[in-house]
């Protein structure tokens, strides 16, 4: 490669280093594996440029930010000031330092929703459960026995908005239809 065709190169690299930030800043930032795979592809584009002096530490901080998304940006700013970081991305703060930071951020944001989603998961099993067990106990009871009518109470009290969300029961418990008529006439 001889020497007057280096800025050639550099140039193509830094086209397609701001393709590759425009095109990540259309896509939200949703946990810490994605914010992982553009730093590492980030990361693939801009070191040879930095080690070549084509863009500047600072230029290249910007950049990184500019590619994540505009909420993400918002979600970000917000953990600086919650952090008390002075200073912002682009500035003293490079690349490294950011992802650190943000790497971490959506770490948390991810294993704060999962735990959410596991606690929502361990509360539906046991609604379960004590559903599967009051009609356990309705089920050999005859429907004029008294406990069969508490147990009915219990379930439709506890149980009737989710009977109702879930399948349609309590429309159809409560539906003024009359039976279907046969449509075979009488001899």
């Amino acid at each position: 490669m001889t020497y007057s065709s280096a800025p050639n190169h550099s140039q193509f690299y830094k086209q397609e280093l701001n393709a590759f930030v425009d095109q990540s800043a259309k896509h939200l930032v949703v946990d810490d594996n994605n914010i992982a795979l553009y730093f590492e592809q980030f990361q693939t584009l801009a070191n040879p440029l930095l080690s070549c002096h084509y863009i500047s530490k600072k230029e290249c901080n910007k950049l990184f930010y500019q590619g994540f998304h505009p909420d993400t940006c918002c979600s970000l700013h917000q953990h600086f000031r919650d952090m008390h970081i002075n200073q912002g991305p682009g500035g003293n703060l490079d690349f490294w330092e950011l992802f650190d930071i943000a790497h971490t951020f959506f770490y948390h944001i991810r294993v704060a929703a999962e735990a959410k989603a596991m606690q929502q998961k361990l509360a539906q099993e046991g609604e379960d459960r004590e559903l599967e067990q009051l009609i356990s106990g309705m089920w050999d009871l005859s429907i004029h026995d008294p406990a069969y009518a508490v147990l009915y109470r219990q379930c439709t009290h506890r149980f009737l908005k989710a009977l109702h969300v879930k399948d349609g029961v309590h429309d159809i418990m409560h539906s003024k239809n009359p039976k279907p008529k046969s449509s075979q006439s009488r001899p």
